[in-house]
């Protein structure tokens, strides 16, 4: 993280750091809450009452965001909403440092070197009114470490198991706190395998990791009671309300969803398309690093529209955050 800053201008990180508060302003009222947020804020009562998430807090998914939120309201009680909303200010602009110096360190981008922070806070930005801390957004730093993770692997096979073991963990990690994170989990490895040709052995550290992850947080579910539980309503409970906008009579419109990002995000999407094509093009003319950055943001692109693809009878705003990493990349490209 230390080294990755020095390929980001000090003057972009100053100016991140008022940009970012000021588009998600409205969110600093402490009043306001989110559909989202109301879920998950009384999960936490719930919990600071005694009952155990899953066998007295029903919540149809996987526990690492709902522990984020009981951590910071046992600490700071009610008050926990505005400091959650303050910090994730706080956690958008080390997203956007770490994203612009893993991309900057290769050069890609010469004449505006701080572009795809910026465009990355734009992005991620829209809409306002989402949760802020939302699981999309909770799931890009650690996806962020992990594809840093898979740049630095060399020639060294024991450094290789550690990173790729790093790597797995990461991504049970984002697993844990969205099952969306196993289009990403997937999708990372498929880009291991195009840009290392890789051995068994580098993908069983990469499985090992994961199963890591797995342990210590099914671990945590037995510890406090749930794990059972967890299984019937964070998991199969989960795959169940997966279904229900496909029973008869469940009015949903996906596509009013997709149309209201399309219309604010239109240019967008036009330039990232314009990008991508740009690298497919003239792939083989940039240094092979590049290549390989390149390579794993269109595999990372490509897992989050399949991921769009699949929830598409219950698709939200929130989703298309997973798109501001890549699309980030390629319209710096364009812009470039």
């Amino acid at each position: 993280m230390i080294r990755l800053l020095s390929y980001v201008p000090g003057g972009v990180m100053i100016a991140l750091l008022v940009l970012i508060p000021l588009l998600r302003l409205p969110s600093l009222n402490g009043g306001l809450f989110t559909p989202e947020e109301s879920h998950y804020f009384l999960l936490v009562q719930r919990m600071a009452e005694g009952n155990a998430l899953y066998a007295d807090a029903w919540h149809a998914g996987p526990p690492i965001l709902v522990w984020s939120y009981y951590f910071f309201y046992f600490l700071f009680g009610k008050a926990s909403l505005t400091v959650m909303h303050a910090l994730s200010c706080l956690y958008i602009w080390i997203c956007a440092i770490f994203f612009n110096g893993l991309v900057a360190q290769y050069k890609p981008f010469q004449r505006f070197p701080g572009l795809p922070a910026i465009l990355f806070v734009a992005l991620v930005s829209f809409p306002w009114y989402s949760q802020e801390m939302s699981t999309s957004l909770a799931i890009l730093l650690p996806t962020l470490f992990a594809v840093n993770a898979i740049l630095e692997l060399g020639d060294q096979r024991r450094k290789n198991y550690r990173l790729m073991l790093r790597t797995g963990f990461l991504m049970g990690i984002v697993v844990f706190i969205a099952y969306k994170g196993m289009f990403l989990a997937l999708g990372i490895a498929i880009a291991y395998l195009i840009t290392r040709r890789g051995s068994l052995d580098e993908l069983i550290s990469y499985l090992g990791g994961i199963a890591i992850s797995v342990f210590i947080t099914l671990l945590a579910l037995f510890v406090q009671g749930s794990l059972d539980d967890f299984w019937d309503i964070g998991v199969l409970y989960y795959v169940d309300r997966e279904r229900v906008p496909l029973a008869e009579g469940y009015d949903y419109h996906a596509w009013e969803q997709v149309q209201s990002w399309f219309f604010s995000t239109g240019i967008w999407m036009l330039l990232i398309l314009i990008g991508w094509i740009h690298y497919r093009v003239r792939f083989f003319s940039y240094l092979a690093k590049i290549r390989t950055l390149e390579a794993i943001m269109s595999v990372w692109l490509v897992a989050s529209i399949c991921l769009l693809a699949f929830k598409w009878n219950q698709v939200q705003l929130d989703d298309f955050i997973l798109l501001s990493v890549p699309g980030a990349f390629y319209i710096s490209r364009v812009l470039e």
